[in-house]
């Protein structure tokens, strides 16, 4: 778990990137990292000493905060995030990872009497079911927007592959 990039980027810094790869050679399969309040890519990348391979969730945004939709020009995105998911294998060689997943999440911010509540909601879901997650249609498919445009074109490799995921299972 590492705390680090810069907030409110929603691609990771060059810095972050040789950190990563540092953290790679040196044998660290998983990385996740948080700090800057938005979504941040998820690769996976191969360390040229050693062909060790790291599963990198750059940022998993904000799980729960208190942003508005407005908050430092963020329009939505620190509202976004995502649970992430990881299959591992142990085999009698050791542990390996063999999938990467996200679960796309939303900050539903809501008056209840005169108190604030938050509640974190599958995205997923709640486009189909907005008034079980008190919230719209229109917002739920403006953060899926906005979340698969940084997360759609992160694919993995063969060994280690990236998806989205609908829901937690049952």
């Amino acid at each position: 778990m590492v705390h680090w990039g810069t907030e409110y980027t929603t691609h990771s810094a060059q810095w972050q990137q040789d950190m990563a790869l540092r953290l790679c050679d040196a044998g660290v399969g998983l990385i996740i990292g948080n700090h800057p309040h938005v979504l941040q890519e998820i690769n996976v990348i191969t360390s040229e000493t050693t062909g060790n391979e790291t599963l990198v969730y750059y940022s998993t945004g904000n799980f729960l905060g208190n942003w508005a939709y407005e908050t430092l020009g963020t329009n939505g995105k620190a509202q976004d995030g995502m649970i992430a998911r990881i299959t591992l294998i142990k085999t009698k060689e050791g542990v390996s990872i063999e999938k990467g997943e996200y679960i796309p999440t939303f900050v539903v911010r809501t008056y209840e009497s005169s108190l604030l509540k938050h509640y974190i909601v599958p995205v997923i879901p709640a486009i189909d079911d907005p008034e079980y997650y008190l919230t719209t249609t229109a917002i739920m498919e403006s953060s899926y927007k906005r979340i698969a445009k940084i997360l759609g074109p992160c694919t993995g490799t063969e060994h280690i592959p990236i998806a989205e995921v609908g829901t937690m299972p049952e």
